[in-house]
């Protein structure tokens, strides 16, 4: 949510946020959306590759609309292969929590591509 445009409380008040992602986000009534997610990468990312699977939690209050740039992480299960979060560059993003505990390989996949990053950045310096 700080990642996105706006945030608007519960009087519609709208407040902006950093803007990196092109997204709105509208604080709503409690418990909209709760419970458990099983999501699966759309391309490669900082902590899965593409088609891999991982599980994750949802507690929100809040709604998100999205302006022209598409979610693109993941693929949620339970909502039907709804596709939700961020996966540019080297930002990942995602209204899931994913679960490090459903995978041993999520922390070392994130410091690998740390590690790829950090090469990639000294290559070009």
């Amino acid at each position: 949510m700080y990642l996105g445009e706006t945030i608007g409380d519960f009087d519609n008040n709208e407040y902006r946020m950093t803007g990196i992602l092109p997204i709105h986000a509208q604080i709503q009534s409690p418990k909209l959306s709760l419970g458990y997610r099983t999501v699966t990468a759309l391309e490669d990312n900082p902590l899965l590759k593409k088609g891999a699977t991982v599980r994750g939690h949802e507690f929100h209050w809040s709604t998100l609309t999205s302006g022209e740039e598409k979610a693109n992480a993941w693929s949620v299960e339970e909502k039907g292969g709804f596709r939700e979060g961020f996966n540019i560059n080297n930002l990942l993003a995602s209204y899931i929590h994913i679960h490090f505990g459903s995978d041993p390989q999520l922390a070392p996949n994130f410091i690998e591509s740390c590690r790829q990053f950090n090469n990639k950045r000294s290559s070009t310096v």
